[in-house]
């Protein structure tokens, strides 16, 4: 998500200075509780060596209400807390980091429910009419949490979905691709499983646990006196597990959580961390070339104007192989696009005008604070 402001940092010099990442990391954890009257787990070292190796964090039972001050830095935090009980104890309640590298990129969902960011009465229910109805134009779709659904290692999609053209299908249909099954250390299948399965194929979701590397066992999340499951899960749309790297399953560890691991995951996307540095000049945007109907044949003129084609040709004799040159060779050819355009183009350049009331001799400073008012 880019936002396009009035002023601008130099851009050459800021993308200098910046690494872009190749991927961004997120886990999900069922942590049974984040401050108890014995221990604040945001203070503890190793989980905070835990949650901090990811981009995005997934608290779920955090046990909190929003009156709570909760710092972890280098993250902007987004809780989704209970009231109070009658026994004056939080119970349920989400906690949302995002690293505030990432945040401009970042959209935290309206929610009407206290138990899930995202539902209302049943969760799978409503999670499948909001992505039918809301989400599924927006982009792919990445569902993960403790869903308390057992799946086995049952299908997730239609096996053997593919394109026969001697059948009347409708035009508009999606097969489904044809996926590696899963592997599954839990081989029970509850109702709730099934009805995540039915979500599933549905709306053309796929389940992680049990398909990816670091995870191909599809092992226990979920450690109880009475045994052992798989009820947490990462789950996202068919078209983006090719972008996706891996999926793990960590240790269990009684002193983070009650009865749950942390599930995780590594998705290509390559981006630029945005570093805030209030001391930074800006400048105004200089302005824009105006291209019309005819600017085309223009400008491929002035690109064989003897002047550009020598920087063309120096441009192309020229050695950038070393990957220290790589910014030499943007520039160059942004100088050499800047010259043609100059050439061939009209420039209009940005005029920032001061908004001035239009004051008629009964339009008084009063009458303008009136209209304001109710505009508001």
């Amino acid at each position: 998500m880019t936002k396009v402001q009035n002023k601008s940092t130099n851009l050459i010099k800021g993308i200098t200075n910046r690494t872009f990442i190749s991927n961004i990391t997120f886990c999900t954890w069922n942590i049974g509780g984040l401050i108890s009257a014995n221990l604040n787990k945001l203070t503890d070292s190793n989980f905070l060596n835990d949650i901090t190796a990811y981009d995005i964090v997934l608290l779920t039972e955090t046990h909190i209400g929003k009156g709570v001050n909760i710092v972890l830095p280098g993250y902007k935090y987004f809780p989704v807390c209970r009231p109070k009980s009658a026994n004056n104890r939080y119970f349920g309640g989400l906690g949302i980091f995002v690293k505030n590298t990432i945040l401009p990129g970042v959209e935290i969902l309206k929610n009407t429910s206290l138990d899930y960011q995202w539902s209302d009465d049943d969760p799978l229910e409503t999670i499948e009419k909001d992505i039918t109805n809301y989400y599924a134009e927006r982009g792919h779709i990445v569902l993960c949490g403790d869903l308390n659904a057992r799946t086995g290692s049952e299908l997730d999609f239609i096996e053997n979905d593919t394109y026969d053209p001697f059948a009347m299908d409708d035009e508009e249909y999606e097969y489904d691709i044809g996926l590696q099954k899963r592997n599954s250390c839990d081989n029970k299948v509850d109702a709730r499983g099934k009805q995540l399965l039915q979500l599933c194929i549905t709306l053309k979701l796929r389940i992680l646990n049990g398909r990816m590397l670091g995870d191909s066992n599809g092992n226990f999340t979920c450690f109880k006196p009475n045994g052992t499951s798989v009820v947490d899960y990462i789950i996202m749309s068919e078209d983006l597990i090719q972008h996706t790297l891996n999926c793990k399953v960590s240790n269990f560890i009684p002193c983070f959580s009650d009865c749950h691991c942390k599930v995780s995951c590594m998705l290509l996307a390559s981006y630029c961390p945005v570093f805030i540095n209030k001391n930074e000049s800006t400048q105004n945007f200089p302005g824009k070339f105006k291209w019309t109907d005819c600017s085309k044949e223009k400008f491929q003129d002035a690109l064989c104007h003897p002047s550009c084609k020598l920087d063309i040709n120096a441009f192309l004799t020229n050695n950038y192989q070393d990957k220290s040159n790589i910014n030499s060779a943007a520039t160059d050819l942004q100088n050499i696009i800047i010259k043609a355009a100059k050439m061939s183009l009209k420039f209009k350049s940005n005029k920032y005008k001061k908004k001035t009331i239009n004051k008629k001799k009964w339009y008084d400073q009063d009458l303008y604070n009136k209209k304001e008012r109710i505009k508001h």
